[in-house]
């Protein structure tokens, strides 16, 4: 009877406490095609440069959709395996840490002391957007578009041109997939 007691009352702490957490846990600021974006995440991401139109044209939320839908193509592609804010605030943390051990111990480093989180930001997102474009997205593209486009701008069809040509090809379809998959995200806020 004792034991039973003890098991019931448990429970009902449990529950309480799991109610507890709930009621002051906060909520999403906006939802972008099912990930939520909290106060912390979406006051990062909205003074993040994304490149996703001219300067002053987009607002916050435009600024947090593009950054957002950006990382969920990427990972989709398997360039980024984890797009939460919390594991891009370790990776800022476990950098800097590093830096600062390299300091400590007389190796050079490239790049500043400490990286500010937003320029990590841009930095890590643009070498991701580069790895798609290259490792992804240019093998996509027929050689026979390649040709096509070569032809039609009067360019040799050297290697090097070709593989220009490509990888121009491949950019241009990044922005436009990126673009697309914005303008036909599901937001709520």
């Amino acid at each position: 009877m004792k034991k039973r007691t003890y098991m019931i009352g448990t429970v009902f702490i449990l529950c309480v406490a799991a109610c507890f957490l709930t009621a002051f846990q906060s909520k999403p600021v906006i939802t972008v095609n099912g990930d939520k974006i909290y106060e912390d995440e979406y006051s990062f991401l909205s003074h993040v440069f994304t490149g996703g139109a001219q300067a002053g044209e987009q607002g916050p939320e435009d600024r947090v959709t593009f950054a957002k839908v950006e990382q969920q193509m990427l990972k989709e592609n398997a360039v980024i395996e984890d797009i939460s804010y919390s594991a891009f605030c370790k990776t800022v943390e476990k950098e800097n840490e590093a830096r600062k051990k390299a300091l400590v111990a007389g190796e050079k480093i490239y790049g500043p002391k400490e990286y500010d989180a937003r320029i990590y930001y841009d930095y890590i997102y643009s070498e991701a957007k580069e790895r798609m474009i290259k490792d992804v997205l240019m093998s996509r593209i027929s050689e026979d578009e390649v040709i096509r486009i070569a032809k039609t701008n009067g360019i040799e069809r050297k290697e090097e041109e070709k593989q220009y040509i490509r990888y121009q090809i491949a950019k241009e379809n990044y922005m436009t997939e990126l673009k697309e998959r914005v303008s036909k995200a599901v937001v709520k806020g």
